[in-house]
C-alpha cells in the first residue's frame, strides 16, 4: 500500500486511516510510514456507521494528501 501511496505522489504529507476492527494493521501501517516519512502528520481511528458498513470487518479505509 505505501509503495501505490508513493506513487500516487504521497511524500509525507497528512495521512487518515480508519481501520474497521482492525486496530493492529492500522498499528503497523502507521509505523511503517512514520519510519518513511518521519514529519508525516499520521493519524488513525476507529470507523463507525456507514463506513464500517462499506470497510468491512478487518478492512481499513485510507485517505492522504499527495
Amino acid at each position: 500500500m505505501l509503495g501505490e501511496m508513493e506513487n500516487l505522489g504521497y511524500n509525507g504529507g497528512k495521512v487518515r486511516i480508519g481501520h474497521c476492527q482492525n486496530a493492529a494493521l492500522t498499528l503497523e501501517l502507521c509505523t511503517e510510514i512514520r519510519q518513511r516519512f518521519p514529519k508525516a502528520d499520521v493519524r488513525s481511528y476507529p470507523l463507525r456507521g456507514l463506513c464500517s458498513y462499506y470497510a468491512e470487518r478487518g478492512g481499513i479505509m485510507l485517505g492522504f494528501e499527495s
